[in-house]
């Protein structure tokens, strides 16, 4: 039934085969020009559905007035597509673009709650909503969260780190974690004899008056400082598995895999702990006018 619904979008994308491809690209483009990143990017005789062929979904593209499944060695002119469609509607299914036309003619809505990753390939929609004659929804960004409690709380401030920080790559974030946490006599004279090197090349720089000869010169010796003070921060073996120890357990629970927390754990994990409950404590909590990561202290 639904497939019988959506057949006025997919004739549109028949008969007009390459301008929805268009109006994305185009409009991709521009956004690109703007530094946003771009989701969807087609070839530009792509079209932007696809046909069951021998059981399996398949690719359709559009060259010298003829439409091409290449995966299955098939070719239809525009009138023989059409008769399958009105004839097997079921074989025809949107891509990720076409599919929120499909959607708006099947469930025409005023407004979509979506994540960041949709709203990403919904700016590029625009256009194609207008193509085919729908009116594009409000776009809202949907609430999110990440959930923390009291002792990964203090695990943070006590590294000098906040949620965001733990997206860095694992080595920077020891090293950084290390670095604020350090306080032995061995390091502290490192850093001081540091700052002392450091002075005297400016100073070196500033009279000798060589240019790039000293610039490079402080760049060598910064570099063969830095691995030096990374060698006396993992000396101490026990402060190393410790700080190690403490970062993978903010990372797993705040950040997992580097990504949101939301992208990794279902409200189940934290269900299981905290009780139904925990569903009016986000319900009171959650802003949903605040398109920044809300934060949920448990």
């Amino acid at each position: 039934m639904a497939r019988s619904l959506a057949i006025p979008v997919m004739e549109t994308a028949v008969a007009n085969p390459l301008e929805d491809t268009r109006l994305l690209n185009d409009t991709g483009a521009r956004l690109a020009a703007m530094g946003y990143g771009v989701q969807v990017v087609k070839y530009s005789n792509s079209c932007n559905f696809f046909l069951e062929v021998d059981g399996k979904r398949r690719k359709v593209a559009y060259e010298d007035g003829h439409f091409t499944v290449p995966e299955a060695n098939q070719e239809f002119s525009e009138s023989e597509l059409l008769g399958v469609l009105r004839s097997e509607p079921e074989r025809f299914s949107p891509n990720v673009a076409l599919r929120c036309i499909v959607q708006q003619q099947l469930f025409p809505a005023a407004a979509y709650v979506a994540g960041p990753g949709e709203i990403a390939y919904w700016a590029q929609l625009k256009p194609v909503f207008n193509h085919f004659g729908k009116q594009m929804p409000v776009v809202y960004p949907r609430a999110r969260a990440v959930i923390t409690d009291l002792k990964l709380n203090k695990l943070l401030r006590k590294h000098g780190l906040t949620i965001d920080d733990l997206y860095q790559e694992s080595d920077v974030l020891l090293e950084r974690s290390l670095a604020a946490g350090a306080s032995g006599a061995v390091v502290q004279r490192f850093k001081s004899h540091r700052t002392e090197i450091e002075s005297a090349l400016e100073r070196l720089e500033r009279d000798m008056n060589m240019g790039d000869m000293t610039s490079q010169l402080r760049e060598r010796i910064g570099l063969e400082l830095d691995r030096y003070e990374r060698g006396l921060l993992r000396a101490d073996e026990s402060a190393l598995q410790a700080t190690t120890q403490q970062l993978n357990r903010l990372c797993n629970s705040l950040a997992p895999g580097r990504k949101p927390q939301e992208r990794f754990y279902t409200v189940f994990s934290f269900l299981f702990r905290q009780g139904w409950g925990l569903i009016d404590r986000l319900m009171n909590d959650l802003d949903i006018e605040r398109f920044s990561m809300n934060e949920v202290e448990l």
